[in-house]
């Protein structure tokens, strides 16, 4: 009989009944623990030997006692229909672990509903936080049971993130604190948080402030000095001086109570019994605020305050510039009759939760004030609106929000961003208060640099600036430096000389498809004129269009002509045109562009001005075209170095005025002409401002963005221009803020920091690394005997070849080294002559990911080394010649070329040659091709081994010997030119991390994923937590239905976007499986809504990007899970496919594909599904198989299906007359399933991992999908 106390407990015990496992395990152990039994779960009872002493068998006697007593306990608390099927376990133990493996690990079911509940919990402004946060660490337990625990940093971050909103302040305390949290401390602060508001009593009452300069005082001087007893007189103090009886506030005026602004004396108006007398120091700031501002809060929050004449802060920390001030220059009174001082005075930059920046102008800093203040009064200078409702503060311009706070201890806190709060929308992209002079100008002048302002400012042609130019961030991310040209001789009068180049292409073109441009700059002025062009051919066309224009406007002729040696200057026509009207033309020496300065400084010039005003503007990259020429227009009319006076007037002979400058890109209400409205319409159209007209004067160019996403240009002289109103334009919103390209071209325009030529090598600031690196790939050459010096056999015509430059960067993406390679052009080779084969073989991702869980199960070594250039250990087989490097020829033998001996790299045989001669090396060593991926070798000795995989350059080595890695490994280095990484962490731009304590790995592309969002200007947007709407559906037919939506398209970088997501997709993120593949179906298309959901994408990886695959179990079996939708696709009613392999605790291999033939039935969608999934199932199965390992028994692959006829179907191995059109080659599942390779199992859809691979999902669901899939964070 049990105890007493397990008898209480049993009372209390619910019965197993299969959903409540977790509870009754933890119940069952508790009783048997009280009667002192419990070891009976833990470890069954075994027979005394033989010959055994009495004493020994007495004690096991008691031991097989105690298990029956333990088993009779748990077979009681089961319910009838359970306990009949545990009643034949012999022993307690072994009836735990059949209740265990029934109902506890294996149910990834009840993983997924405890996902999900931990996921789904909300608090509410009612809710016991206490009570909350236990409930959540119930679930945590629970989860950790089945072997699936939550970190508890995760926890800590979940609890806080949802805190109901008045806990805001307390949010922002604790994301702002550097001691790190556990769920049991953040439980303590939060209940001492909670037991202060339950007792905490706010008050609203407003103290009117002392007035005069001085030493503090104890009593205001405005106010009776007899105190009313209100009390007594048993009613409450009334505030006369209205007509309302209702108490008056501050005057906005003077800050002062008793009156409004429009009676105050300070203006001249007013008196009587509204005139307070003061006696203040004209450099007292009066601050009347409420009594709580007294109250200590935390240091960076921000509070909005209507009674507050100036904005005030309480630490320099806030501050971006500041200006010193004289102790007791200025004070500002506060709410407890005293004053402080104001240390400093400047400007404040406050992160909103949109990502982007409010900015306050002269904000005082007072460190003795207790709270930071955002002055209401100052707001509505600035012509800003403030709203109060349902506990919000909205504060914006024109019915557009520009930030908002929330009602707190009876005040409104700003609300700035944080991990918490980073959801909050805001309408506008940026919100600045105010604009001084100086940086109006240097906005209207395209960003000119300080010293043309201050020059133009001397000159008189602008007027005296107040402020000194603050730091412009558009300029700092646009401008880079290089080292200057050197300067020719000027010459005397105009069009003596033309300097002339072409930029481009650019990888974004204009609305009219232009993507180059070319310049012609008169020398002696520095006039320039720019003409748009779609391809360089059409340079002569615009020279003569240039030449006729302004020798008849000037009455002169061109005698010089100054370019480079570009094709599109060389031609023959260029050449006789030029002889046929008396022009000399004269060219740079070849790689020789400082001769050319004038035009190449120019170009610079206009493109950094270009990017400045496209980022300031936040138009879209189309607009170059325009931005380009507003910025030729202002650069003729700016002071230069080389002359007295601007460009323009040298030119014209005319007197400048810049009076009808504005900011490019800025808002403009446009007048409508009355021809052009009805009586009832606006008067004016919101338009943006692009350009100067060059056919109107005094005209302005602007853009006009149409309700149906059209665009329009217009032309006007009457508009009203919203230079201070950084809000370009409504609703259009702007994704990308940066041009890229991929096109290596060396006259191209790109914006990425490694050199493009051997020229830019030389001139940028890490010229010495950059020469070191070339000195090491020509030494590595010289040392693999690469190519000969031969003279050129008639006939044979050689290759060219350049240099490329790469700064490879470590895994925390600093600067690892410089490397530069020589590689042949070889697209000019030709196949039969200079190439036969050119296939090469490399490991699949999914063998690496194979081989990843299998180190992690097995607690491996984990290696890398790296082969320094590879290519050229290859062979050639045939006879190539190749032009000696630029401007690094051999002295005396600069006519000879070189004969290749060695695969180099950029020829399309290098990679093969390559991979055989490592293949032969390593073959030849002892080492065993895996048959399913020859990229994958295996060398056994004794019960030691070691894999290798090898991926074109890089080679991971897998072994479980440390001594066997190292000696293999010195070997390599004595064939090949090796770099030794040592453990590996970094392969193929995944991070690898493990903790080899818990037997845990985990596969990262965080700083891949963080590059491709900045790339495409993905920073502080709204995070989601999923990357496709439930109920989302695309179509052809959302492809552009006009010319003008496809131009708009095809300024959207689409298929660079997906073709990023790709790649990550492809190698550790099987969340994105299925949306990606459907994006990707329209790339050749694309339309503004599928455009929408590839933003979404973007937005689920900016708070997901730290997820990562993480591999760690107790066993190694190889799982699929298959899947199919039903004619999900709306244009052609294809199902998709998708399936997923688990091993090791996480998925290795998964796709998402459209079926090629269009299913009748869910039964033939999921059947074709299957057999896509099987070709996988046999190539895995051979991969481990042939690895010959023994932690792989060979055992047939588990295939789960939630399709009960397709399960049906495939275990009877025949279709049924319903499905006979099926098509055979996907039969092939049969095969494999009569062969044993494969054992089919139904499981319920809930179950179901691939389904995030098929189909959108609720939020909820997918996310359990995911954690089950192995990606969590740490």
């Amino acid at each position: 009989m049990a105890s007493k106390a397990v008898a209480a407990e049993l009372s209390k015990t619910e019965k197993l009944n299969g959903n409540n496992f977790l509870t009754w395990k933890r119940r069952i152990r508790h009783i048997l623990l009280q009667d002192g039994i419990d070891h009976a779960l833990d470890k069954a009872v075994a027979s005394p030997p033989e010959g055994a002493e009495e004493s020994v068998k007495v004690a096991n006697d008691k031991l097989v006692l105690e298990d029956k007593k333990a088993r009779s306990i748990m077979l009681t608390f089961m319910e009838p229909d359970v306990e009949i099927l545990f009643e034949d376990q012999l022993t307690a133990h072994a009836m735990f672990k059949a209740v265990g493996a029934t109902y506890g690990e294996t149910s990834q079911g009840h993983v997924k509903m405890l996902v999900a509940q931990y996921n789904g919990m909300k608090m509410q402004e009612s809710d016991n936080i206490v009570e909350q946060i236990n409930a959540m660490t119930v679930v945590s337990k629970e989860l950790a049971s089945l072997g699936r625990p939550i970190p508890e940093e995760l926890q800590v971050e979940t609890i806080i993130n949802i805190l109901p909103p008045s806990w805001d302040s307390t949010v922002v305390s604790l994301n702002m604190s550097d001691v790190a949290l556990t769920v049991q401390t953040l439980t303590a602060k939060l209940t001492i948080e909670a037991q202060r508001r339950k007792k905490k009593s706010t008050t609203d009452s407003m103290v009117n402030i002392a007035s005069g300069a001085g030493a503090p005082t104890s009593k205001p001087r405005n106010v009776p000095q007899k105190k009313q007893d209100f009390k007594k007189q048993g009613k409450k103090p009334q505030f006369k001086g209205n007509n309302s009886g209702k108490k008056i506030g501050p005057c906005y005026n003077c800050g002062k109570m008793g009156h409004i602004k429009a009676h105050c004396r300070a203006n001249g108006k007013g008196g009587g019994r509204f005139q307070n007398k003061d006696n203040r120091n004209n450099n007292d700031i009066v601050c009347v605020v409420s009594e709580v501002l007294l109250v200590d809060v935390v240091e960076n929050t921000w509070w909005l305050h209507s009674a507050a004449s100036r904005h005030v802060a309480k630490s320099r920390e806030f501050f971006s510039d500041f200006k010193e001030m004289k102790t007791g220059e200025h004070r500002v009174y506060m709410g407890n009759n005293t004053y402080c001082d104001v240390i400093s005075i400047g400007i404040v930059r406050l992160k909103l939760p949109s990502g982007n920046y409010l900015v306050l102008t002269e904000v005082l800093c007072a460190p003795n004030i207790r709270r930071n203040l955002i002055s209401i009064p100052c707001l509505d200078k600035k012509g800003l609106e403030t709203r109060f409702k349902s506990g919000k503060a909205t504060v914006g311009r024109n019915n557009s929000i520009l930030f908002s706070g929330t009602l707190m201890d009876g005040l409104y806190s700003l609300d700035l961003y944080s991990r918490s709060t980073s959801n909050v929308k805001v309408d506008f992209e940026y919100a600045c208060l105010s604009l001084d002079d100086s940086l109006l100008w240097h906005l209207r002048l395209g960003h000119v640099n300080v010293n043309k302002l201050h020059r133009m400012v001397s000159s008189g042609l602008l007027p005296k600036l107040h402020n000194e130019l603050r730091t412009c961030e558009n300029c700092l991310s646009s401008k880079m430096a290089r080292l200057p040209f050197g300067k020719g001789e000027r010459v005397q009068n105009l069009l003596e000389v033309i300097h002339s180049d072409i930029c481009g292409p650019l990888n974004v073109k204009t609305h009219r498809g232009m993507s180059y441009f070319i310049t012609f700059i008169d020398d002696y002025s520095r006039y320039g004129y720019i003409y748009l062009i779609s391809k360089k051919s059409e340079a002569l066309d615009k020279f003569k269009e240039f030449k006729v224009e302004v020798e008849n406007q000037l009455g002169r002729t061109i005698k010089i002509l100054k370019s480079d040696r570009g094709g599109e200057y060389t031609s023959d026509l260029f050449d006789e045109f030029c002889k046929a009207n008396g022009i000399c033309h004269q060219f740079t020496l070849p790689y020789t562009p400082q001769q050319n300065g004038v035009a190449e400084r120019r170009n610079r010039t206009l493109l950094e001005m270009v990017r400045c005003m496209l980022n300031h503007s936040m138009l879209g990259t189309q607009f170059w075209g325009e931005a380009l020429d507003t910025a030729t227009y202002i650069l003729n009319r700016v002071l230069c170095k080389t002359t007295k006076t601007t460009p323009y007037e040298l030119w014209t002979g005319r007197s400048l005025d810049l009076s009808h400058l504005r900011v490019w890109g800025s808002g403009a209400h446009v007048n409508v002409p009355y021809q052009n409205r009805g009586k009832l319409d606006p008067k004016t159209i919101k338009c943006n401002f692009i350009g100067y007209s060059s056919h109107s004067k005094g005209g302005y160019r602007f853009v006009v963005h149409h309700s149906n996403g059209s665009v329009g240009v217009i032309e006007s002289r009457d508009a009203y221009f919203l230079e201070e109103n950084l809000d370009p334009r409504n609703p259009i919103k702007k994704d990308f803020y940066v041009m890229t390209s991929d096109v290596s071209d060396p006259n191209e325009e790109v914006l990425l920091d490694d050199p493009q030529t051997y020229e830019q090598a030389l001139e940028s600031k890490d010229s010495t690394a950059w020469l070191k690196a070339i000195q090491e790939e020509l030494n590595s050459m010289d040392k693999n005997k690469v190519w000969e010096l031969v003279e050129l056999p008639e006939g044979r015509q050689p290759k060219g070849c350049k240099w490329i430059f790469k700064k490879k960067l470590k895994p925390d993406g600093t600067i690892d080294r410089y490397k530069a390679r020589l590689v042949a052009k070889g697209f000019t080779q030709k196949e039969g002559i200079d190439y036969k084969e050119t296939y090469s073989p490399v490991s699949a991702f999914t063998s690496i990911r194979v081989l990843l869980a299998i180190v992690a199960y097995l607690d491996l070594e984990l290696h890398q080394m790296d082969v320094k250039t590879a290519f050229l250990n290859g062979d050639l087989e045939e006879e190539i010649y190749m032009h000696q490097p630029e401007r690094l020829a051999v002295k005396d033998q600069g006519d000879k070329v070189c004969r290749l001996a060695k695969a180099i790299y950029g020829l399309k045989q290098s990679p093969r040659q390559w991979f055989f001669t490592f293949h032969k090396v390593i073959t030849e060593y002892g080492f065993i091709p895996n048959l399913y991926d020859p990229c994958v070798y295996t060398q056994v000795s004794g019960g030691k081994f070691v894999i290798l995989c090898l991926y074109v350059d890089d080679i991971l080595f897998m072994g479980n010997d440390l001594e066997m890695v190292l000696r293999i490994k010195e070997w390599l280095k004595t064939l090949f030119d090796m770099k030794d990484i040592g453990e590996a962490s970094f392969i193929l731009g995944i991070k690898i991390e493990r903790d080899r304590k818990v037997k845990k790995l985990s596969l990262s592309q965080e700083r891949y994923l963080d590059s491709v969002l900045k790339r495409f200007g993905v920073v502080g947007w709204k995070t989601i937590d999923s990357p496709i709407y439930k109920g989302t559906s695309l179509s052809k037919e959302m492809a552009p239905s006009s010319d003008e939506e496809r131009l708009k398209m095809q300024s959207i970088p689409y298929a660079q976007v997906v073709g990023s997501l790709m790649y990550a997709m492809l190698c550790t993120r099987p969340d994105l499986g299925f949306v990606v593949s459907l994006v990707s179906r329209y790339q050749s298309d694309p339309g503004a809504l599928h455009w929408q959901v590839v933003k979404r994408i973007l937005r689920y990886l900016l708070g997901t990007k730290d997820y990562k695959l993480t591999y760690q179990t107790d066993e190694l079996i190889p799982i699929r899970y298959t899947d199919s939708d039903y004619a999900g696709d709306p244009d052609d009613r294809k199902s998709t496919s998708g399936f997923v392999f688990m091993l090791g605790g996480a998925a290795i291999s998964w796709a998402s594909k459209k079926q090629k033939c269009v299913a009748r039935s869910t039964m033939e969608a999921e059947f074709v599904a299957s057999s896509l999934a099987s070709t996988e199932a046999v190539w895995i199965k051979g991969f481990l198989e042939d690895l010959k390992l023994s932690c792989w028994d060979g055992s047939p692959i588990q295939l789960f299906c939630d399709n009960q006829a397709t399960v049906t179907t495939l275990k009877n191995g025949e279709i049924s007359s319903k499905g006979k059109h099926i098509e055979v080659h996907y039969h092939y599942v049969f095969d494999i399933l009569q062969k044993g390779k494969v054992v089919v199992s139904h499981i319920p859809t809930s179950e179901m991992l691939a389904d995030p691979l098929t189909k959108v999902l609720t939020t909820d669901c997918f996310l359990g999908h995911v954690y089950s899939m192995g990606l969590r964070r740490d």
